[in-house]
């Protein structure tokens, strides 16, 4: 009889802890961060900037400086997570190293303010370009154009720890990865007319990171026109549609590549044989008295892109080359 008494209250026991389980409130869901309620972040694409390192009215009016003042005073109004550099950031700091101290000293701005940077170093970041612009040793142009030691010391792996590097000490070739909006991304520069190796390795990064949106930058990619170019500019290793078939087109993942070098403005779309959408957004002007600077807004509730051009110095905006892509499946990190 003990025996039946002892089961009979373990039982009930049992019962009343799978009661008590059952009960329990749901756990709190997770918090969502407020920026990120309405689906929509903005990155900030910096156009070629090598002429305000060396026009003395530009350096006089600090162009540069000024530009990233501006995009700090609007970073919680227009939700900016990070800013891209397209290249040339100086004109030919190589051989004028105050060229690279204004630069460094502008970009301090944005990095006080938390704003993350990634740079795709252009010709002119390199020793291939000397005093005017033009070739410095015309006869080793090809074997200059990787030699960045002068921009990493100023733009140093150290300065950008969150850069994972292919080289040590060398950020031209590197990936930044970010949470905006509960999505993955990836912001991954490459080398001006990057070499086969390192195609190799843009393609292992992008591969193993399936969950992750990628956006590439790279110095020169689109013409004037909005194409891909088709050559190297002659002392390059591959050529943009080189970059594209072996790369940009082949990772569904992969949703945008900015680019500087030439022309003023433009962008287009590509879309892949699996049907992959492909913002391509070129940048560049050269300019002397402006300093413009594009704003482009990622809706990744609604899976639409929207780039804007804003002149801080003259607090203009130029519509003309505004863009609006939809139809953007952005890749969810589950």
């Amino acid at each position: 009889m003990k025996n039946i008494v002892l089961k009979l209250l373990c039982i009930t026991l049992v019962l009343a802890s799978i009661f008590i389980v059952s009960c329990k409130q749901p756990e709190n869901p997770p918090v969502i961060d407020p920026a990120d309620e309405d689906g929509k972040f903005s990155i900030a694409i910096l156009p070629d900037t090598q002429q305000e390192v060396v026009i003395q009215e530009a350096i006089k009016n600090r162009l540069f400086a000024q530009r990233n003042e501006w995009l700090v005073s609007k970073m919680d109004e227009r939700d900016i997570r990070f800013a891209l550099h397209t290249g040339d950031v100086v004109n030919w700091g190589d051989v004028d190293e105050s060229q690279l101290v204004i630069a460094s000293d502008a970009m301090e701005v944005l990095d006080k303010a938390g704003i993350p940077v990634v740079y795709a170093l252009g010709n002119h970041d390199t020793a291939a370009v000397g005093v005017g612009g033009s070739a410095a040793v015309p006869s080793e142009t090809k074997t200059r154009v990787r030699d960045t030691s002068a921009f990493n010391k100023y733009f140093s792996t150290t300065r950008y720890p969150y850069l994972n590097v292919r080289e040590e000490n060398h950020i031209e070739n590197a990936y930044a990865l970010f949470e905006a909006c509960g999505v993955k991304w990836m912001v991954l520069t490459l080398e001006l007319w990057p070499r086969t190796e390192v195609i190799e390795w843009a393609k292992s990064v992008v591969s193993q990171h399936p969950r992750y949106n990628v956006i590439v930058i790279t110095h020169s990619y689109l013409t004037a026109n909005g194409d891909i170019l088709t050559t190297n500019g002659g002392y390059g290793a591959n050529s943009p549609e080189y970059l594209y078939n072996n790369l940009i087109s082949c990772y569904d993942n992969i949703k945008m590549v900015f680019s500087g070098h030439t022309g003023s403005a433009t962008a287009r779309v590509n879309t892949t044989k699996n049907g992959n959408k492909i913002i391509n957004v070129l940048g560049c002007f050269h300019s002397n008295d402006n300093n413009p600077v594009r704003l482009v807004e990622i809706d990744v509730k609604n899976g639409t892109v929207e780039g804007e051009i804003f002149v801080p110095i003259s607090d203009k905006k130029w519509t003309q080359y505004c863009f609006y892509v939809d139809g953007m499946n952005f890749i969810n990190p589950e």
